[in-house]
């Protein structure tokens, strides 16, 4: 809690975690979630607050993304606070993704309940496609 400024039971509830490491050091984490074997969702990501604006949240984003597309996962989803421009901002303009489409949300939504507009309220869903391996 103290390096990342979350507890470790906020992590539980997620398909997968991936963690960044210095040497032995723990720099940044992320947990997603895998729906099916076309879309994950980046839920949450966070750089020990000692190390941060040093690009490790982009190099672990970065390997995600690799992973998940050799893993034949086609696209990858953020979400942020709608209020949150700052980090709307920087997952666009740092990070290359693209507000997703009113239209894609509502097919997730009725796909899948994490993306239904309940869950969805006060939330913006950034997207990127992921190249597949060749």
């Amino acid at each position: 809690r103290q390096s990342f400024g979350y507890r470790l039971s906020d992590f539980r509830q997620f398909d997968y975690a991936a963690l960044l490491t210095r040497g032995r050091r723990p720099v940044s984490a992320a947990v997603l979630d895998v729906y099916g074997g076309d879309l994950a969702e980046l839920y949450l990501m966070a750089t020990c607050t000692a190390l941060q604006r040093q690009g490790y949240g982009t190099v672990l984003v970065r390997q995600l993304e690799r992973m998940l597309g050799d893993a034949g996962v086609r696209q990858l989803l953020v979400t942020v606070d709608d209020d949150d421009e700052a980090s709307q901002g920087l997952w666009a303009a740092r990070m290359g993704f693209a507000p997703l489409p009113v239209c894609e949300l509502r097919r997730l939504g009725g796909v899948w309940a994490a993306f239904g507009r309940q869950a969805a309220a006060g939330t913006v869903f950034l997207t990127r496609q992921l190249r597949q391996q060749q």
